[in-house]
């Protein structure tokens, strides 16, 4: 988010008529007598996916250069990166005060670099975190992608002729692409135009951002373009799938990627999960209605909202909620979710350190510590390189649950389907049996199973080797196994056939 007195725009309750109840979801439902994972075949209808690329972080420059940094003015510490490496991390979005900065702040030598007014809520600061930091951040954590946000707002608050901004983001594009390597390259039209304090037509947008767009793919054509949509409908907006259509079709020339900023789970701010994803894919069945070539969706923020707004005198105390393990479930659910809406490529939670939200924590003496968010990612971290199977979960009905649903799950292959690795996430304040069922287990006597769980009980200071786990060789009936998954957690289950018990 660009500033944080301006979330009370972004999840208006409004989108609720998307729907709230897990009918609405073609890979879940809800009302069964016992809880059923059922695990088909790669899923179609979509590019290759980097499951890896759901596990994106967003990282502001002046939560990174004030936090992270130790006495060097042009590093992130070592400790940070081992954390981030450790996490799985799988690209970074450089952000921080997209809409308001002169990127030339942000390049040449650290302590010279001139102080500018980023955000209205400090002083004037100097851009320490810079491109060159960015990248030089990708390159210790050997990351694939570098990812940007082109300003088509202007400097400090003020509205710059668009055809500066133009030659601004193409110099930048010359920049970024020497910087970045053999990174690919992505450029977000601006961050959260249509709220805040702009307010911003579709027309209005497209006017802005295109001669931008056509700036940054002259000086660097292989870049891609990713145009923002509207997730939600805000009161000064009169429909907000014509103005994402209007978006789509001005765009579809020069882009296939759009992105979306999503938070859920805690009032106001925070719908429920099964209406965020019901939100995506809205917007999905829009850019595919609009004939865009292989379409792409990447949500450039997620994350569980503290309750409340800041207006609220005690609202900080519920900060830690965006972290706990409340948040663990909801994010996981979230992610479990999106891994089966095919046109999705990736997701970025809000943020490496972003006031409310901190996927790295600080101790009180500067000491750098793994969080609950951290230890999830390191642990959903694939194991090897996955497809993602079509997984439909039909779930017992617990009253008093946002959308009815206990449990959701997703799995995946390995290349040749001899590993399965599933995520499954209970929501429910109860231990759940759950059936997981596939036709090729049918084709094993026996199959390995290590279950991991990741529970309210676990302290994120450990290893994640000290989390539970349950080694079981299963025996498929009817090519179904079953598994017990703890309250209020998520669960990682590795599965492969017991390769002295395979039935030829």
């Amino acid at each position: 988010m660009s500033k944080f007195v301006v979330l009370f725009s972004l999840l208006v309750l409004s989108f609720f008529s998307l729907a709230d109840t897990c009918p609405h979801d073609p890979t879940l439902s809800c009302g069964a007598a016992s809880t059923t994972v059922t695990i088909g075949e790669p899923l179609l209808g979509s590019a290759p996916r980097e499951v890896k690329n759901l596990l994106g972080i967003h990282a502001l420059l002046w939560g990174v250069q004030t936090d992270l940094y130790g006495n060097t003015p042009s590093r992130v510490l070592p400790q940070a990166v081992s954390i981030l490496r450790d996490s799985g991390v799988g690209f970074i979005r450089y952000g921080g005060g997209v809409n308001e900065i002169d990127w030339r702040g942000c390049t040449g030598w650290v302590l010279e670099r001139p102080k500018q007014q980023l955000v209205d809520w400090a002083e004037p600061m100097r851009c320490v975190f810079g491109l060159a930091e960015y990248e030089k951040l990708n390159d210790e954590l050997g990351l694939a992608l570098s990812w940007h946000i082109a300003n088509v707002v202007g400097f400090e608050g003020k509205l710059n002729p668009v055809q500066d901004l133009a030659k601004d983001a193409g110099d930048r594009a010359i920049l970024v692409k020497q910087l970045s390597g053999n990174r690919q390259r992505f450029w977000e039209l601006g961050n959260e135009l249509d709220r805040d304090t702009l307010k911003w037509s579709a027309e209005k947008i497209a006017s802005r951002d295109l001669p931008v767009a056509a700036s940054i793919l002259k000086n660097d054509p292989d870049a891609r373009i990713v145009v923002p949509l509207l997730e939600y409908k805000p009161d000064w907006i009169q429909n907000d799938n014509e103005h994402n259509r209007f978006l789509v079709r001005q765009h579809k020339k020069i882009a296939s990627d759009f992105s979306l900023h999503l938070y859920y789970d805690n009032v106001p701010w925070g719908p429920s999960v099964a209406n965020r994803l019901a939100s995506v894919r809205n917007v999905a069945k829009i850019i595919n209605a609009e004939g865009v070539p292989n379409p792409a969706i990447w949500i450039t923020e997620h994350a569980r909202p503290p309750p409340g707004t800041p207006k609220d005198p005690n609202w900080k105390q519920g900060w830690h909620q965006t972290g706990s393990q409340d948040a663990v479930v909801a994010t996981a659910d979230f992610l479990i979710g999106l891994s089966q809406i095919p046109m999705v490529q990736g997701a970025v939670w809000h943020g490496l350190r972003a006031g409310p939200w901190n996927f790295i924590d600080v101790s009180a003496g500067g000491a750098l510590r793994n969080t609950r968010m951290s230890r999830l990612f390191g642990l959903m971290t694939p194991p090897f390189e996955s497809q993602i199977l079509a997984t439909k979960t039909t779930s017992i009905n617990e009253q008093g649950l946002p959308g009815g649903y206990a449990v959701r799950a997703a799995a995946f292959a390995d290349r040749n389907s001899s590993k399965y690795v599933v995520w499954l996430v209970n929501r429910s304040a109860h231990a759940q049996p759950v059936r997981l069922s596939r036709a090729s287990f049918g084709g094993a006597s026996s199959l390995q199973v290590r279950q991991t769980d990741f529970s309210g009980a676990y302290d994120p200071s450990a290893s994640l080797d000290s989390l539970p786990v349950l080694k079981q060789t299963l025996t498929p009936f009817n090519g179904t196994i079953t598994v017990t998954l703890p309250k209020r957690s998520f669960v990682l289950l590795s599965i492969q056939p017991d390769r002295q018990n395979v039935t030829p």
